[in-house]
């Protein structure tokens, strides 16, 4: 039997408009998911001069389908130099994974995890060790879901035997628990140095959140003068990342 001409153009018409139903399956599929994590990341500025620590055995993975990654080490050795600064890492027993199952009835979903055994670090400087920091155990994760209308993210962390103390900042300071997000171990007066625990970033597009950072510990730094410089960055540890 012949389309009748004027349903047969009705029906193309709908279906350029997007306003014929597609398949769940189909739906899903255009849902992106995408998930990192990393044992230890810098980035500081000394006056002027940017430097960058990369971050160290990341696992990482994206895509509209299935996803599964794991990297871990029992030991890994990490320096990096910024100018008067250098930072000194020694971590063991790390294990970082990313990963999502794919679209499920509408649903992508993303997670991450990041976990650090054991921690030893200094900053060091030309006036001599500026920073010391331990921990026995860090532990974070990430994740987002994805609907076709909303995004819901979640985060975590637990810290061990954390310890931080630093003549240059002002810094004696220890922990050991599950922080709520964005705990402040220390803050200096003028608010130019913070440690954060359980570090939790998110950014917004259109109001739906599209990803999500954790770090167990966030050493940030502002404008702050040292020895003739100006210093200023971030120091993390044990990070997630879901987007």
């Amino acid at each position: 039997m012949p389309v009748h001409p004027v349903v047969n153009a009705t029906a193309i018409a709908l279906a350029a408009l997007g306003i014929l139903a597609l398949p769940e399956a189909a739906k899903a599929a255009t849902l992106t998911a995408g998930s990192s994590a990393s044992a230890v990341s810098a980035s500081f500025v000394v006056n002027g001069k940017s430097g960058t620590l990369a971050p160290q055995l990341q696992a990482a993975g994206s895509g509209t389908k299935g996803y599964s990654s794991t990297v871990s080490k029992p030991s890994l050795k990490a320096s990096q130099t910024f100018d008067i600064l250098t930072l000194s890492a020694t971590i063991n027993s790390i294990k970082d994974s990313a990963s999502s199952a794919g679209p499920k009835s509408g649903t992508i979903a993303s997670t991450s995890g990041a976990q650090i055994g054991s921690l030893s670090g200094t900053i060091g400087s030309p006036l001599g060790t500026a920073l010391t920091a331990s921990a026995s155990k860090l532990v974070s994760s990430a994740g987002l879901t994805k609907t076709s209308s909303t995004n819901t993210a979640t985060g975590a962390a637990t810290i061990t035997n954390f310890q931080i103390t630093s003549s240059l900042f002002g810094i004696n300071k220890s922990y050991t628990g599950s922080p709520k997000p964005n705990t402040i171990l220390y803050q200096s007066g003028d608010k130019k140095v913070t440690v954060y625990l359980n570090r939790q970033v998110t950014k917004k597009t259109a109001g739906k959140t599209t990803s999500i950072a954790v770090s167990a510990v966030n050493l940030h730094i502002a404008n702050v003068s040292y020895s003739g410089q100006t210093i200023s960055g971030d120091l993390y540890l044990a990070t997630s990342n879901a987007n």
